[in-house]
């Protein structure tokens, strides 16, 4: 399908270790955001194969630093002079179990860090405004966000990242309201109780 169509887009790449993101999907969105996309970047192991350097590098203005943080249990936290600096993100018992290593990376240019590791104090989280195109990049598996002690949970990460590229949409009323049965009737025979029956209604 023709990304281009979209106003801003998620692009969640989870833990996968192979082929995060082949030549093709590059090339996509690459183009995407050539023509003035918004696009948040989420998952593990993304700036350690080829062809993503350059993408990291010029598009969401990251540069990859590690992988495998060697942490089960991890905190990010809103850099101090970035937009979220009261956020707290643990990644860890109740979100989705998906993670196995969170990338650390380096901004570029005019970048904006946005989360760094509590503790390592590398950067997980990147994001650029620019006047063509809109970016936002974390190192890590946004799906795995557990939302425990009052942290921001994974939607919390998403929207306050779609809005600081103000990448927010809206959903338009419906123009007539909807028409709801005012009564249900069903019969079973030969018995409600039996092992079998047919309903009609």
């Amino acid at each position: 399908s023709d990304i281009t169509e979209y106003d801003a887009l998620i692009w969640i790449t989870s833990n996968a270790t192979d082929d995060v993101l082949n030549a093709i999907e590059i090339s996509a969105i690459s183009t995407y955001l050539d023509q003035g996309g918004k696009m948040l970047l989420t998952g593990e192991n993304i700036g350690e194969f080829a062809g993503t350097e350059d993408l990291l590098a010029t598009y969401f203005k990251a540069q990859h630093e590690e992988d495998n943080l060697g942490q089960s249990y991890v905190m990010l936290v809103g850099e101090p002079n970035g937009p979220f600096p009261d956020a707290e993100i643990i990644i860890a018992g109740g979100g989705a179990g998906t993670t196995e290593a969170q990338s650390s990376i380096t901004p570029l240019g005019e970048a904006t860090s946005l989360f760094e590791y509590l503790i390592l104090e590398n950067i997980g989280g990147v994001g650029y405004n620019g006047d063509t195109y809109s970016t936002v990049y974390l190192a890590f598996n946004v799906e795995a966000v557990s939302g425990i002690n009052d942290s921001w949970r994974g939607a919390d990460v998403i929207w306050n990242c779609m809005h600081w590229m103000d990448a927010t949409t809206s959903v338009d009323e419906p123009t007539a309201e909807a028409v709801l049965p005012t009564a249900v009737e069903l019969s079973g025979y030969p018995n409600p109780f039996n092992a079998a029956m047919t309903v009609s209604y």
